[in-house]
């Protein structure tokens, strides 16, 4: 099934909307092309029924949230999500695709630009991704030396009985507009306080980062 750029060579079908769930229904289906066109939330789990599935092709088409564990059931050879809004782990039942017990594991795991996803990428694909399959993401492997980025799965706690305290500065300073968030603690990312200011001169690039304290 070819509903991306495949099948339009001049431009993409210009498809929007979810991916609907009765898309598990076609249990014959072995290609799925998405790609360049502007979809919205996830990934259904019902992905996971088609378990003749060889190759997802949904590269630029603007999915989010996590990836589906149900995916990690299938026979998956070829599996393209770069450029998507893609966020949290990778399940770890993915292996099960870089490792089948037939005679062609899997051979692209492409993530690029998925920002969001973080974590560890096990060495069972080492055989599936490359340099520029991860770039862009958060995915801790050899090959995205600009990665990282641990999951933080929980939400900030806050410290006080009143809550997290906000410190706006709105008006006392003329140049700049700043505010802080502090009062708080995240075990995950060990932030603790949130600052920002902008500066308000017109045509000046006078953003003034601050770290100090976090």
């Amino acid at each position: 099934i070819d509903l991306g750029s495949g099948a339009r060579p001049s431009k993409p079908l210009g498809l929007t909307g979810p991916l609907p769930t009765e898309i598990g229904l076609l249990s014959e289906a072995k290609l799925l092309y998405f790609d360049e066109n502007t979809m919205t939330g996830t990934l259904p789990s019902e992905l996971g029924s088609l378990q003749r599935l060889r190759r997802v092709l949904f590269r630029g088409a603007a999915f989010t949230g996590t990836l589906p564990p149900e995916l990690g059931d299938t026979r998956l050879k070829d599996l393209y999500l770069g450029g998507n809004h893609l966020v949290g782990g990778i399940p770890p039942n993915y292996c099960n695709l870089a490792t089948a017990a037939d005679a062609f594991p899997m051979a692209v795991f492409e993530l690029a630009g998925n920002k969001g996803l973080c974590g560890e990428l096990n060495g069972c694909f080492n055989s599936s991704v490359t340099t520029s399959g991860l770039t862009g993401s958060c995915v801790i492997h050899p090959l995205n030396p600009g990665g990282g980025g641990v999951c933080d799965t929980t939400p900030p706690e806050c410290q006080n009985a009143e809550g997290c305290v906000s410190h706006p500065n709105f008006t006392q300073r003329l140049d700049l507009i700043e505010f802080n968030v502090s009062g708080f603690v995240d075990a995950q990312s060990g932030i603790k306080a949130i600052r920002w200011r902008l500066g308000t001169k017109p045509g000046l690039q006078d953003a003034m980062t601050m770290t100090e304290n976090l």
